[in-house]
């Protein structure tokens, strides 16, 4: 087998911009195939573009995941506070109130996820915190029963995307 000259002329030496094959015109080649016998690994590249992923990746994450712990925690402090008294909820109310929040995230937690590999994650996921955000900002206007039960139902929807889209997001790091 004849190979052709490599475009890296020194094993471990990065090629400048002028030592590329071009053609006669001195355009790059695109008929140079390149194999992996002729990649340069770099390991410190390589360690400052994950530093730099996870700078910008992580913290606004764990901000999201701390506040959706919150969110999902606060129903039981909203009891302990007097919610069940206020809104006149019975024990079998109180399990409805909280039950009904998995049924809307078990029924568009893969549609939701369907969805964000077809979008952009950056885009998806703070847009879902923001209607996340004002659905708990619209527990203030609950009076009943039944606007708590649909709230709980849109909320669940809605955080059905969160989750399991970070995780999703992060594995096509």
């Amino acid at each position: 087998m004849s190979k052709e000259p490599s475009a890296y002329p020194e094993i471990g030496k990065r090629p400048s911009h002028h030592e590329y094959a071009t053609t006669e015109e001195g355009s790059p080649s695109l008929n140079n195939t390149y194999t992996l016998d002729e990649f340069i690994e770099d390991p410190e590249l390589e360690k400052r573009i994950l530093r730099k992923v996870d700078m910008r990746l992580l913290p606004p994450l764990w901000i999201m995941y701390v506040l959706n712990y919150l969110d999902r925690n606060n129903i039981g402090n909203a009891k302990t506070a007097g919610m069940q008294k206020d809104l006149k909820l019975s024990s079998s109310d109180y399990s409805l109130v909280l039950s009904i929040f998995f049924i809307g995230y078990l029924l568009l937690e893969v549609p939701s996820n369907m969805i964000l590999s077809r979008t952009r994650p950056s885009i998806y996921l703070p847009a879902i915190m923001a209607v996340w955000g004002s659905l708990c900002c619209a527990y203030v206007g609950v009076n009943s029963k039944g606007a708590l039960v649909a709230l709980r139902f849109c909320l669940g929807l809605i955080e059905a995307g969160f989750f399991p889209g970070v995780l999703l997001f992060m594995s096509m790091w």
